[in-house]
């Protein structure tokens, strides 16, 4: 939001923001789910009064039990179709699904792949694969030897087999990123192939001054639970290029503070941003949290040509061959982006297939 240089309240209805740069997309940027608008003073309660402008009021709020919501009646695109919804707090994973299976609950948003099976075909049951713009990466920081060289980068990224990553890891639910980070979904996301090309690998390498591979290490954790079976994967992978990886543990309690962006080579995973949030805040090359810090000047005018272009097809044009600039040199490995499983009982109606913050909750039905 440091575009945004003054806001005014116009009307009742209308407000006018002033950006200190051209932003044809700006509105899309106000869907962020980070990003909320509330009223003055209110950030120490917000959390847990809300303010009833939802679909949903909230009654009680209980942040280890159970959270009371109830319909709003006034909402502005019609009242709900339930009278009440509760929010159990059940931390473990398995409970939560025998929880479902027993009717004790009637969604579970956060069900394993793994356990898909013992849904599926069931009649008491609605399963949904919901594909998301949540990615999981390998970084490589592009500052530090031997990733500094783009051709060491490009080569290391030539070597991954992403099919394999997704069916192994994934158990197929997933979508195969080429290393762009814009959501399958986003209109302005680059679909291009990228299978393994371990011949072209080893050339990259040898060009770049390395005939025997190169050494790295792939520092993962269990702050995100698939990061130790996809350094193994790659592990296996990067071998076959002349590669040799080493995977390192490293505690998760400190992962983001003493590992991610300080290692030569880490895991990292983001949730989904319109394409240009994504592009700008992991790329560009001002940006606090450019995890590979990577810089390109034309990478930089890509985006910037693309926020002051009114035209749709030429600003897409733009986006577009900024990720194409990510192909050819980006720090980043992207294999995938995930698919997030969904299970409710048959009872529940008018549930959008769509990620979290889209749902429009108003329409769902309990029958």
């Amino acid at each position: 939001m440091s575009s945004v240089t003054d806001i005014e309240v116009v009307d009742s209805h209308t407000v006018k923001m002033k950006l200190n740069t051209s932003f044809a997309d700006f509105p899309l940027l106000l869907t962020d789910y980070r990003l909320r608008m509330i009223p003055s003073g209110s950030g120490d309660t917000i959390g847990k009064t809300g303010i009833g402008t939802g679909p949903f009021i909230v009654e009680k709020f209980d942040a280890e039990g159970t959270t009371i919501l109830k319909a709003n009646p006034n909402y502005w695109e019609g009242a709900p179709k339930v009278a009440e919804v509760h929010v159990i707090a059940i931390p473990d994973g398995e409970a939560r699904v025998q929880a479902l299976l027993t009717g004790q609950i009637d969604m579970n948003r956060y069900v394993p792949f793994a356990q898909k099976k013992i849904f599926d075909g069931n009649s008491k049951f609605n399963v949904s694969v919901i594909p998301t713009g949540n990615w999981r990466g390998m970084v490589m920081r592009t500052d530090t030897a031997p990733f500094d060289n783009p051709k060491v980068r490009k080569a290391v990224r030539l070597a991954v087999d992403r099919q394999e990553l997704v069916d192994l890891v994934m158990g197929g639910a997933a979508t195969v990123a080429c290393d762009t980070p814009v959501a399958p979904s986003d209109q302005y996301r680059l679909n291009m192939k990228c299978p393994q090309d371990i011949k072209k690998a080893k050339k990259l390498l040898k060009e770049a001054g390395y005939p025997n591979g190169i050494e790295m290490v792939i520092h993962v954790s269990t702050k995100e639970p698939t990061w130790p079976t996809i350094g193994e994967v790659l592990q296996q992978q990067l071998a076959k290029a002349g590669i040799k990886a080493e995977v390192k543990m490293t505690p998760s309690k400190s992962y983001w503070k003493e590992t991610w962006m300080k290692k030569a080579v880490s895991m990292t995973r983001w949730n989904e941003r319109p394409a240009d949030s994504i592009l700008h805040e992991a790329y560009h090359s001002g940006a606090k949290w450019n995890e590979s810090f990577y810089k390109s000047a034309s990478f930089d005018k890509n985006l910037a040509d693309a926020r002051g272009e009114l035209n749709f097809n030429k600003r897409k044009k733009a986006y577009q061959n900024a990720q194409k600039t990510l192909w050819e040199e980006a720090g980043t490995m992207i294999p995938y982006h995930v698919s997030k499983l969904v299970v409710t009982s048959s009872r529940v109606k008018n549930l959008d297939e769509i990620e979290f913050f889209s749902i429009r909750w108003h329409t769902l039905s309990v029958d």
